[in-house]
């Protein structure tokens, strides 16, 4: 018996083992509160990512850095605690000193640190990761107002953006309406639209982002042929223990062109948006909703949107090794359609082909997740999605020009055991399937499935 097999031998020995007698949850539980603080200032760390190792359990922080976690077994005393900017911090507790902890985060220029998932399906320190990997938190999304994905990956090296169309490190060209070559996730599950195969970023409320990982390389071996441009994968954030409410407003003004002749309106062009949430626990479930109103006027004739979010997320902590969530995300949009334009002395102007016409979205997805820690080296988890899309084109005289609807399926089931210290195998199966009915691509089914098998060696 060679050495792979040997190893996948003893991978397939191990998940057999663990299903079969499964890890006895502890009774006596306690809880665990505190604040994460910078020890260059004393400010509050806020959004910070607060675990029990090998356990479910897990919160982040709020905006005055303070965190509470319930429910953790009495043999679970490791505590780690990551934020971008910041080394992790470690450290082993006991339940009588598990109150009113303060933990001091070093700040680090080198984020080796950061716990990332992408990579390889898993969570795993950044050091350990062989690609090249970007993180963009919830603190750069707000500092910089960004109302929609695509315009916080316009910071990230590497990345460009031909209007919608996600280029990493030149891996791909311009390709409207037929597919990307980067692979869209939000909480490692595909979100992908049906007819186009292009990646919708309006339709994720950017106000329930805890991170955001990009991969900047090919990632088919784990995520398909849709990732050999790359994965960009949104990580949603966790809802708190405590009972929360927020609120957000901004506003802004469009100003003159640098030319005078490239001006082709006389009124001012605004820009405006309010977002609300709230947060609760009831018992084992966890809620968390959340609405959003965009309003752009655009500085570009015939480039105005509105645009409108809803976002609802409930988990349930059945143990703390074993966790279920589902999620629901709904997304309307209306605007204008510029897609180039007139000439050099009409730069902000459509042209004429494509003038008086507008764009109507209704999309929605619902999302489902479970995981499940049987032991330290083994834990699984399921997933599915469903993203239901829904557009037409109309000229201004209420003509419909085009239309579709599409739905798209993908369930993903996915283990991970640590054989030994040198050996880490990740396993899973996928299915898809797609249903398009539309004038302009026809109406087709489509379905698809794989299988994949990933050994992390360590020399």
């Amino acid at each position: 018996m060679n050495i792979f097999a040997k190893n996948i031998f003893q991978a397939m020995c191990i998940l057999l083992i663990s299903a079969g007698f499964g890890t006895a949850v502890g009774q006596s539980v306690y809880s665990l509160k505190g604040k994460v603080i910078s020890s260059e200032d004393g400010l509050p760390v806020a959004g910070a990512s607060v675990q029990i190792a090998h356990t479910t359990i897990g919160t982040a922080t709020g905006s005055d850095g303070t965190f509470r976690i319930s429910g953790i077994p009495t043999e679970r005393k490791l505590l780690t605690v990551s934020a971008v900017g910041f080394a992790q911090y470690r450290s082993e507790f006991i339940a009588s000193d598990s109150q009113n902890l303060v933990i001091l985060l070093e700040p680090s220029l080198i984020q080796s640190d950061i716990v990332v998932v992408t990579a390889n399906k898993r969570p795993q320190s950044l050091q350990e990761v062989p690609v090249s990997i970007s993180i963009i938190d919830a603190h750069d999304i707000e500092k910089r107002n960004i109302t929609a994905v695509d315009d916080a990956l316009r910071y990230i090296s590497g990345v460009n953006f031909q209007q919608t169309q996600i280029n990493i490190r030149a891996s791909s060209g311009y390709s409207r309406g037929v597919g990307s070559r980067v692979m869209m996730l939000v909480d490692g599950v595909p979100l992908l639209a049906g007819d186009t195969g292009e990646i919708t970023f309006e339709s994720i409320p950017v106000s329930q982002i805890e991170r955001v990982e990009v991969v900047k390389g090919a990632g088919s071996a784990l995520y398909g042929s849709g990732a050999m441009g790359g994965v960009i994968n949104v990580l949603m954030k966790e809802i708190g223990d405590e009972p929360a409410v927020w609120w957000r407003t901004y506003g802004g003004v469009y100003s003159n062109p640098e030319y005078a002749q490239w001006k082709w309106s006389a009124k001012e062009r605004y820009m405006n948006g309010q977002m609300i949430g709230i947060s609760g626990v009831v018992e084992q479930m966890k809620m968390s909703l959340s609405l959003q109103r965009v309003t752009d006027d655009g500085y570009r004739e015939q480039d105005w949107s509105r645009r409108y979010d809803g976002f609802v997320k409930i988990k349930f902590d059945l143990s703390p090794y074993e966790s279920m969530s589902f999620t629901s995300n709904l997304y309307r949009q209306y605007r204008g359609d510029f897609l180039w334009w007139k000439d050099l002395k009409n730069a902000l102007r459509p042209a004429d082909a494509q003038r008086n016409i507008s764009t109507t979205s209704l999309r929605f997805n619902n999302s489902f997740f479970y995981k499940k820690i049987v032991n330290e080296k083994l834990y699984y988890e399921v997933k599915a999605v469903h993203f239901r899309g829904n557009w037409y084109r109309d000229s201004l005289n209420h003509t419909r020009m085009d239309g579709s609807i599409s739905d798209s399926f993908v369930m993903d089931a996915q283990g991970n055991v640590t054989v030994d210290d040198e050996n880490t195998f990740t396993f899973g199966v996928v299915g898809s399937g797609e249903r398009v009915r539309a004038n302009i691509f026809g109406r087709h089914d489509g379905r698809g499935g794989a299988l994949y098998l990933q050994d992390e060696y360590s020399v």
